[in-house]
């Protein structure tokens, strides 16, 4: 009996040593393929980055969709492209996870420096990737959905009075926008309430300018 469960345990890390080494091997593979798109990217070539994507990729980023290869290198990757000086991108903590011999995702972090219209833009983020494997058995990407996160804030440096930091500026719209809908939104119910209309102000006209001397 014994002997028996002895052959039955070795059949099957006989049979399960194979199929670990399949699985190491193909996450191997796809982190090769990570790492040989940050060095297209890099490259900034869109020849060398079309045979990364699938021809129907969709692409969340930044609150926008693209829809196909064709859609995303002419209305977004390649004009951004064209911007970015001393471009510097990768991936790190890339951590594929299979779903079968022709379908993963990828779960990783991305770093992107570089210079857009003279400025620094350091920025870092999320990313998930869906692979499936073309007819010729490469990866390529299905879909891709990015999410960034602001970095730590840098010490503050003095700013000169009267001006405003864009970001501040930037929130302080949002915040006025926000105020705005708010107060709209109040008066309509008001005026649904009392089944009245606001008045329209017709602007006056102003008096005659004294031009006598």
């Amino acid at each position: 009996m014994r002997t028996r469960a002895w052959a039955l345990t070795t059949l099957l890390c006989g049979m399960a040593a194979p199929a670990g080494l399949a699985m190491d091997a193909a996450e191997a593979t796809i982190k090769t393929f990570i790492e040989a798109y940050d060095a297209a990217f890099n490259s900034k070539s869109l020849d060398r980055l079309a045979p990364f994507y699938h021809p129907d990729v969709t692409i969340f980023e930044g609150g926008y969709v693209n829809t196909g290869w064709l859609d995303y290198r002419d209305n977004h990757l390649g004009p951004e492209l064209k911007e970015m000086q001393d471009l510097q991108f990768s991936h790190v903590k890339i951590v594929p996870y299979l779903l079968s011999d022709a379908a993963a995702y990828v779960t990783a972090e991305y770093r992107l420096k570089t210079k857009m219209d003279g400025e620094l833009v350091d920025a870092e983020g999320l990313e998930t990737l869906v692979l499936v494997k073309g007819a010729g058995g490469a990866w390529k990407v299905r879909h891709s959905h990015t999410s960034s996160r602001r970095k730590p804030a840098a010490q503050p440096t003095a700013t000169p009075q009267g001006a405003e930091r864009p970001l501040a500026r930037s929130r302080a719209c949002g915040l006025a926008q926000e105020a705005a809908s708010v107060v709209s939104a109040a008066a309509a119910s008001s005026c649904r309430r009392s089944n009245e209309t606001i008045p329209t102000l017709r602007p006056t006209s102003s008096p005659p300018r004294n031009t006598s001397t």
